[in-house]
């Protein structure tokens, strides 16, 4: 194979997304323009995943053990937004009305995964 082949395109490491990144940490290599839209684009992931849990766990009967998988990324999602908004160059970047809705979805969003069956 030659070096144009995929075989070898393949053998490096991808630069695009080497390391694990957090939402802080994307927040703080964007312009502050961007913030806002990257806070909002995390919570409406947020609240479709917590709509799923909460589906999964009215969906299963009295008997059943349920999916404890459901409860523990929805906690850890939330616990993003929750970092990003703390008192910190961010939060005082962001509007008032984005910094009540991520309290507000945080709030729900731990109390759905706290809850979830397993």
């Amino acid at each position: 194979m030659g070096p144009g082949s995929a075989r070898s395109r393949r053998r490096g490491k991808s630069k695009r997304y080497p390391d694990l990144v957090t939402l802080t940490d994307a927040l703080g290599r964007e312009e502050a323009a961007a913030r806002p839209a990257m806070i909002a684009q995390h919570l409406a992931c947020l609240m479709a995943l917590t709509a799923a849990c909460d589906r999964g766990r009215h969906r299963r009967s009295r008997n059943e053990l349920g999916a404890p998988e459901l409860g523990l990324p929805v906690l850890m999602f939330a616990s993003e937004p929750a970092a990003a908004i703390q008192p910190s160059e961010y939060r005082d970047q962001l509007p008032p009305s984005l910094v009540a809705a991520c309290e507000q979805v945080i709030n729900t969003t731990t109390i759905t995964g706290a809850t979830a069956p397993g």
